[in-house]
């Protein structure tokens, strides 16, 4: 991964350190899909941008556009996730998506985004 790259990244997280979930707005997957664009310049999220506001309809429109694994599976590869190195998004096994960085999955909490304990049972690698 370049240098700007992870300073980009590393940057991103500070500046979320704080920032509350929320759907369509700062959920787990808005979250991994602008470290995908800095990473990739994919930008992943366009067709979920706006059309979602709670779980209730985050279900619904992956319904209607397709789920996130068939997204992410339709881009990148699948690795074991004790393989997972820095850049690569996992599916932890309480469905949020998280970002390997610096040793730690970050995920989006209700305090912002914080370092996950939560296993992985997916993971794509991106970097």
């Amino acid at each position: 991964m370049h240098t700007t790259t992870v300073i980009e990244i590393s940057d991103y997280i500070k500046k979320h350190a704080d920032a509350p979930f929320k759907w369509g707005i700062f959920d787990c997957c808005v979250f991994v899909s602008h470290v995908i664009e800095l990473q990739t310049g994919l930008q992943l999220h366009k067709p979920y941008s706006g059309k979602y506001s709670d779980e209730q309809s985050s279900i619904e429109i992956q319904d209607d556009i397709g789920t996130v694994e068939s997204l992410m599976d339709s881009h990148f590869a699948r690795v074991e996730p004790d393989q997972a190195s820095r850049g690569d998004i996992h599916m932890l096994e309480d469905g949020v998506m998280a970002l390997q960085f610096s040793g730690y999955r970050w995920a989006t909490t209700k305090d912002g985004v914080k370092p996950s304990k939560v296993e992985s049972k997916i993971c794509w690698r991106v970097a």
